[in-house]
């Protein structure tokens, strides 16, 4: 009786041949970092334009609690 050598060995799975379809979705997702790229240089660009410190002497728009608050002194003796 002759037995089948490949019934006793573990199975290997058959090879399997996925075609390559092309860069599916690279191109949008370029876009998306490019777009995120440009948002952050515009963000910085115009906060480098438009910031002044609190601390700046030219600063006299009167937004900062820290600058409005009057000074304590105290009583003439």
């Amino acid at each position: 009786m002759a037995t089948d050598p490949h019934a006793t060995s573990p199975q290997t799975p058959a090879p399997t041949h996925v075609p390559w379809d092309g860069p599916k979705g690279w191109g949008f997702a370029t876009f998306i970092v490019a777009l995120s790229i440009a948002m952050v240089f515009g963000a910085w660009t115009i906060h480098k334009a438009t910031f002044k410190s609190p601390r700046d002497p030219t600063n006299v728009d009167g937004d900062h609690p820290a600058t409005d608050t009057p000074k304590i002194t105290a009583p003439a003796t």
